[in-house]
């Protein structure tokens, strides 16, 4: 199954499960119109995909490499969905973007137990997680929001943005993951130790990492100071 174009195509999947594989091609992007599970082989050839409200599962092989061209974009509520196996071999990169400019993917590595995991990404980092007014400075201007289909255990997410998405006074060399919980708002994850439950955040070439328990996992985005600065300039 191909979809091939020059112009934007609307497609509804209508929630089915498509077995066979599915090959997309088409520089002007695809827009959801529905959810869908492809247990076929995937591959990106060109353009992206808008998400909507629809959630997308990849059960099969992907052929394709995603960069700022070919991507899922996440300008809803609409996630991605992979199966994500424990271990460094088995993680998964979720290529999203929150519009056709912005490209910020999250890869997540698996450290206890094989899970299924829906992602989406923010086009701002928000005061109330995923709502709210946005915050003006001191933040990576995107965040993100992953779903486990099983609670329990724990993983380590690594998110990406361009140099461009670092709003004023942002400073990579005192970055962390911000965590919202609707009890103290947004706060840096912290790092416990290396024995039992493992919280840490560390920032490397517009790279952060963190280990997190997934029961407690919430929206988040990447901060410079130990709580996300003030809405007002």
């Amino acid at each position: 199954l191909e979809l091939k174009g020059t112009t934007t195509q609307n497609v509804n999947m209508n929630g089915y499960a498509i077995s066979a594989n599915l090959q997309i091609n088409n520089p002007a992007n695809i827009n959801l119109g529905g959810s869908a599970v492809i247990s076929g082989a995937f591959n990106l050839v060109a353009g992206k995909i808008q998400m909507n409200a629809y959630d997308l599962t990849l059960n099969g092989t992907i052929s394709n490499t995603f960069d700022n061209t070919r991507y899922f974009i996440t300008n809803g509520n609409g996630r991605l969905w992979r199966d994500v196996g424990v271990g460094a071999a088995n993680q998964f990169s979720f290529p999203v973007g929150a519009d056709a400019s912005s490209y910020n993917p999250v890869t997540i590595l698996e450290n206890q137990t094989a899970d299924r995991y829906g992602v989406r990404c923010l086009n701002k980092a928000y005061n109330s997680g995923s709502t709210g007014d946005a915050f003006v400075k001191q933040v990576v201007d995107a965040g993100w929001v992953v779903t486990d289909a099983t609670a329990g255990g724990n993983f380590n997410v690594t998110g990406a943005w361009s140099a461009t998405d670092e709003l004023t006074g942002f400073n990579r060399s005192k970055t962390g993951v911000s965590k919202f919980d609707v009890q103290i708002a947004h706060h840096l994850v912290p790092h416990t130790g290396i024995e039992g439950r493992r919280r840490r955040a560390i920032e490397i070439n517009r790279h952060l990492s963190s280990y997190h328990d997934r029961a407690k996992w919430k929206p988040t985005c990447a901060t410079t100071t130990p709580r996300a600065s003030p809405v007002a300039s």
